[in-house]
């Protein structure tokens, strides 16, 4: 089951995976601000074939691949997965480039400090604090291997390197709550 905040897991094939992540990650233009881009998997499959017969795997295929791009000495603010009525409960992160000089963070958070966020003219969306200064950190990561990241815990992310750091999001469909349903 998983633990409270980042489980690892293994995955075969890691370092052929990971050097196709990283060639097809460069199809995407990034700027200066940590951006996630998602992309079709399936259509994308041909070429990450060592990703795919992984996936081929489970018993449900995922239904968001999305990259995180997060440039030299950036870091991602504080922030829970969708919003309180439809929360995102989990995913896989795949660390694809320069991903040991960087840390996740989790924290606890009170109800009362959670603002919904809703994307424009979508129910879907993400939680932040409103007064970040009242986060308590709970625990930190270095995410270097594969694992199963709760997302629906307050976590943030900080890039210490000199280089972008590349992460991939696997999800699936809300209703799927755990990895074990997948397995």
């Amino acid at each position: 089951t998983m633990t409270e905040y980042v489980e690892f897991i293994k995955v075969p094939n890691i370092v052929k995976i990971r050097k196709e992540l990283f060639a097809y990650s460069k199809c995407f233009e990034v700027g200066n601000d940590t951006t996630g881009i998602n992309f079709n998997l399936r259509q994308a499959s041909y070429k990450l074939p060592n990703l795919e017969k992984w996936l081929q795997n489970f018993k449900i295929y995922p239904t968001v691949a999305k990259f995180y791009f997060m440039p030299p000495k950036c870091e991602l603010k504080p922030h829970a997965d969708g919003t309180s009525k439809a929360p995102m409960l989990w995913g896989i992160n795949i660390p694809v480039s320069n991903y040991k000089d960087s840390d996740t963070y989790f924290y606890t958070c009170e109800d009362s400090n959670i603002e919904n966020i809703f994307r424009w003219k979508v129910k879907k969306g993400f939680r932040k604090p409103i007064d970040a200064s009242k986060l308590k950190l709970a625990n930190t990561y270095t995410i270097d291997k594969p694992c199963i990241i709760n997302t629906n815990i307050m976590h943030s992310a900080t890039n210490h390197s000199n280089d972008t750091r590349i992460m991939l999001l696997l999800r699936w469909p809300l209703d799927i709550k755990s990895y074990e349903d997948i397995t």
